[in-house]
């Protein structure tokens, strides 16, 4: 898996680090953001992660907080519709311009 995330960019990691609901700080490097991937996945903790019941996405769901973990989820579903209807609007875009080229 690790290969798999060194092939991506570092805005692609943060958010995937996102959607699995670990703490991203700002400024991690790439390496850093792998790392806690990695460790996530084996089920470790990362020196890059606190566990505080702030930052603990554990804590969220003992919390009396469910809000917080929907607020989270319904987040990256309106970034995965987003990133649809830009592609979307893309698709079209290239149908346009090819329908335009045809008439000319």
């Amino acid at each position: 898996m690790a290969d798999e995330y060194v092939r991506m960019t570092v805005p692609e990691l943060k958010e995937l680090a996102k959607e699995r609901g670990l703490q991203v700080k700002k400024g991690l490097k790439k390496e850093e953001l792998v790392k806690l991937l990695c460790t996530s996945e084996s089920g470790q903790a990362s020196a890059s992660r606190s566990t505080t019941p702030e930052t603990d996405p554990g804590a969220h769901s003992r919390s009396s907080s469910p809000e917080a973990a929907k607020r989270s989820s319904s987040e990256g579903e309106r970034q995965r519709l987003h990133e649809l209807e830009l592609k979307r609007m893309e698709l079209k875009r290239l149908e346009l311009e090819a329908q335009h080229e045809k008439e000319q």
